[in-house]
C-alpha cells in the first residue's frame, strides 16, 4: 500500500471512532462473496453503513487512544457498522444483532466506552431516559424496603 492510502485509512478509522457515538464492531472472517453481498443488502435496507478495517492500521490507531483496552479483540477481519444519519441506530440495534448470524457482533462502542456482547445482553434498550427511569424505579423499591430485611437476610 502506498503511504497516502495508509494515511487515508488511518484518518478514516479515527474519524469513524470520533464521529459516531453508537458503533457496532462485527467479525467478518468466515464470509465469502455471496454471503457478504447478502449481509450488505441487509445493511443497506436497515439504513446502516459499514467500513471494513485493516487490522494493523486499526491496532496502531487504538494504541494511543482511549480505546486501548479494545486492542485484544482485534484478531481477524473486522467491520464497523454505523447509522447513515445521526443516532437513529437505537431501533435497529437489536435487529442488527439478531439478523446477522453470519457476522457475529463482538462489541458496541457507545459514546466513549466499549461493551462486549455479554454486557449488551443485560441491557433492554439503548435509550438513556428509559434506562434512567428503570434505575429510578429500582432505587425507589430498594429504599422503601426496611433495613432489617437486608440485615436478617445474611
Amino acid at each position: 500500500m502506498t503511504k497516502k492510502f495508509k494515511v487515508y485509512k488511518l484518518c478514516k478509522v479515527k474519524k469513524i471512532l470520533k464521529k459516531y457515538p453508537i458503533l457496532l464492531i462485527n467479525h467478518t472472517l468466515n464470509l465469502n462473496s455471496k454471503s457478504w453481498s447478502i449481509v450488505e443488502k441487509k445493511l443497506i435496507n436497515s439504513n446502516l453503513k459499514y467500513y471494513k478495517l485493516n487490522n494493523t492500521l486499526t491496532k496502531h490507531t487504538l494504541t494511543n487512544s482511549i480505546f486501548s483496552n479494545f486492542k485484544p479483540i482485534l484478531s481477524g477481519s473486522l467491520c464497523f457498522i454505523y447509522p447513515k444519519k445521526g443516532n437513529n441506530f437505537e431501533s435497529n440495534f437489536y435487529e442488527q444483532i439478531k439478523i446477522n448470524k453470519t457476522i457475529p457482533t463482538l462489541a458496541l462502542k457507545l459514546n466513549r466506552k466499549i461493551y462486549s456482547k455479554n454486557q449488551l445482553s443485560t441491557i433492554s434498550t439503548l435509550n438513556y431516559k428509559k434506562n434512567v427511569g428503570a434505575l429510578n424505579k429500582t432505587l425507589k423499591k430498594i429504599l422503601k424496603t426496611p433495613y432489617y430485611k437486608f440485615k436478617n437476610s445474611k
